[in-house]
C-alpha cells in the first residue's frame, strides 16, 4: 500500500534542480527573491503530479479491485494526488537545502527510509518503537495510508461479520483495528488537509533555505605550500631525467663510434633499462590516419524557405541535392605519435569533422575516402580503436580518480591482461596526465571534488 501514494512522488527525490546555479546566480544579482522561485516551482508540479496520480492511480486501483463506485475511486485519487505533491515539497526542500548531489542522494535515501518504516504499515502503529512515534503522526505517508485503509476497508464490500474474536465488528473495522488505525471517515478528509498544509510549510522552508545557502564554492585541490613543493619536486624531477637522458644518449653515441654494427641493439637496451620495474606493455599497431576529399551534408533545416546559402543544387545527384553542405573537401593525414591541433572559429565545423571521422554521424551524406592504415576505413573495428573525448565531461561523482580510471582500464582491456598489470597502467597513466597526488580525490561535480581542467585530463586518460 505505501507504493500506491510513494510512487507518484518518484520524479521529485531528485535531491538537486537542475538550474540551481542559474538560480544563485539570478538570485545574487537582485533578479527575484528565493520565495518567487519556491512558489513558482510549487506551482508548476501541480499539473505533472496530476497527470502522475491519473496515470497511476487509474490501472492500480481496479488491479487491486478496491470499492468500484465512484465515491470511492475519486477519494483514493484525491488521497493520493495530495500525496504526491506534499511528498514532492518535502523532497524539494531537501535538494534547497544540501549543497550538492553528493550530500542529497543520502539524505533523501534515510528520508525516504524512516517515512516507509513509520507510516503504519510496514510496521503497524503499535509496534512502533515509542522513541520514533512521534514521526508517525507527522509522516505524510502514515496519514495517506490510513486515510486510503479507511476509504477501502469501511466500503460495503468489507462491512459483514468478522472473525469471532472482533467482538461483533465487521471484517474491515476488524482490520482496522490489527493495524492501530481508526474507523472515523473524519481521517480520510484530515489526510488530505495535512498534506496541503504540510505542502505549504514545505514550500516556506525551501524559500528560506534557498535565501540562506549558498552553492559550494571551488576550492584548491591541493593547499598552497603543499602546491609549491610539488613545483619543487617536478622541477628537479625534470631537470633530472634531462640529466639521464643527456648522459644515456652520451653513452649511445659513444657505444656507436666502438660498435657500428650494433648500434640498434645498443640503443634498444638503454631503452629498456629506463623503463620502471614495473612498466607494462600492452602490444598495439600503430595507425595512421588519411582523410581525402571528406564532404558532409545534411538536409536543410529550413526546407528550402530559408536564403540558400550552402545548399546544393543543380549537380545532377538526387542523394545531394537539396541538402546543406557542412564540410567542403577537407583532407588530412594524422601519423602516430604525433600531436595534432584542430583550429578554427565557432562554427567552422571542427566537432562535425572529428564526429565524421569518429563515424558518430547518422544522419547525412558524407562522401570522400577515410584511410586507417591504406585501408578503409571499417566502424565496428574503428570504435575499438579510437578514442572520442567529448566537450562535455561525463563521470561518475562519488567514485575516486583512481577508481574511474580502474573501471574504464577493466573495461577497455583484453581479459588476458591481469589485474596487477592493469593496476600498473592505471599508475603510469596517473603520472602520464599528472593526476597522481589527486588519484584518491573524489571526481564530485556541482562545484565539489576535481577541478574542471583535472575532469578534462581524467577525460582524457
Amino acid at each position: 500500500m505505501p507504493a500506491l501514494v510513494h510512487s507518484p512522488a518518484h520524479r521529485h527525490m531528485h535531491p538537486n534542480p537542475p538550474r540551481r546555479s542559474v538560480f544563485f546566480k539570478h538570485r545574487d544579482n537582485r533578479l527575484f527573491p528565493a520565495w518567487s522561485y519556491a512558489c513558482g516551482l510549487a506551482l508548476t508540479q501541480v499539473v505533472p503530479s496530476t497527470l502522475e496520480a491519473l496515470l497511476f492511480c487509474i490501472p492500480v486501483y481496479f488491479m487491486v479491485n478496491f470499492e468500484r463506485t465512484a465515491g470511492h475511486f475519486f477519494t483514493f485519487l484525491l488521497v493520493a494526488w495530495s500525496c504526491s505533491n506534499c511528498l514532492a515539497g518535502l523532497f524539494r526542500l531537501i535538494a534547497f537545502s544540501t549543497p550538492s548531489l553528493l550530500v542529497g542522494n543520502p539524505v533523501t535515501g534515510l528520508v525516504i527510509l524512516i517515512l516507509v518504516i513509520t507510516n503504519g504499515f510496514s510496521i503497524v502503529y503499535p509496534d512502533i518503537p515509542k522513541y520514533i512515534v512521534w514521526i508517525y503522526h507527522i509522516n505524510p505517508l502514515a496519514w495517506t495510508v490510513r486515510a486510503v485503509s479507511i476509504n477501502e476497508l469501511m466500503s460495503p464490500q468489507w462491512q459483514f461479520p468478522g472473525p469471532p474474536a472482533g467482538g461483533g465488528m465487521t471484517q474491515g473495522e476488524f482490520a482496522l483495528s490489527v493495524f492501530g488505525m481508526s474507523t472515523n471517515t473524519i481521517f480520510i478528509w484530515m489526510s488530505v488537509v495535512f498534506s496541503w498544509v504540510f505542502l505549504l510549510i514545505f514550500t516556506i522552508l525551501g524559500a528560506l533555505a534557498l535565501t540562506i545557502t549558498d552553492p559550494p564554492k571551488p576550492r584548491p585541490t591541493i593547499a598552497a605550500e603543499e602546491g609549491k613543493e610539488e613545483v619543487k619536486r617536478s622541477v628537479f624531477s625534470t631537470v633530472g631525467r634531462m640529466a639521464s637522458m643527456t648522459s644515456r644518449a652520451v653513452s649511445a653515441l659513444s657505444s656507436r663510434h666502438s660498435n657500428a654494427s650494433g648500434n640498434l641493439e645498443t640503443l634498444t637496451s638503454i631503452e629498456l633499462q629506463a623503463l620502471p620495474a614495473k612498466h607494462v606493455i600492452i602490444p598495439f599497431t600503430p595507425i595512421t590516419l588519411v582523410c581525402r576529399g571528406i564532404e558532409y551534408y545534411v538536409p536543410d533545416p529550413a526546407k528550402g524557405k530559408g536564403s540558400g546559402r550552402g545548399i546544393v543544387k543543380g549537380t545532377g545527384d538526387a542523394e545531394l541535392d537539396g541538402k546543406l553542405q557542412l564540410l567542403h573537401d577537407i583532407s588530412l593525414v594524422a601519423e602516430p605519435g604525433r600531436l595534432m591541433a584542430l583550429m578554427g572559429g565557432s562554427g567552422a565545423g571542427k566537432t562535425t569533422l572529428m564526429d565524421v571521422i569518429c563515424g558518430r554521424k547518422t544522419v547525412g551524406v558524407i562522401r570522400g575516402d577515410i584511410l586507417v592504415n591504406g585501408h578503409p576505413k571499417d566502424q565496428a573495428t574503428w570504435s575499438r580503436v579510437v578514442g572520442y573525448v567529448e566537450q562535455t565531461d561525463i563521470h561518475s561523482a562519488p567514485v575516486t580518480v583512481r577508481e574511474s580510471l580502474l573501471f574504464s582500464a577493466r573495461l577497455r582491456l583484453e581479459e588476458s591482461v591481469s589485474y596487477d598489470q592493469v593496476k600498473s597502467i592505471v599508475e603510469e597513466t596517473l603520472l602520464m596526465v599528472e593526476l597522481d597526488r589527486i588519484a584518491g580525490r573524489v571526481v564530485g561535480g556541482d562545484g565539489s571534488g576535481i577541478s574542471i581542467e583535472q575532469r578534462k585530463r581524467l577525460s582524457i586518460a
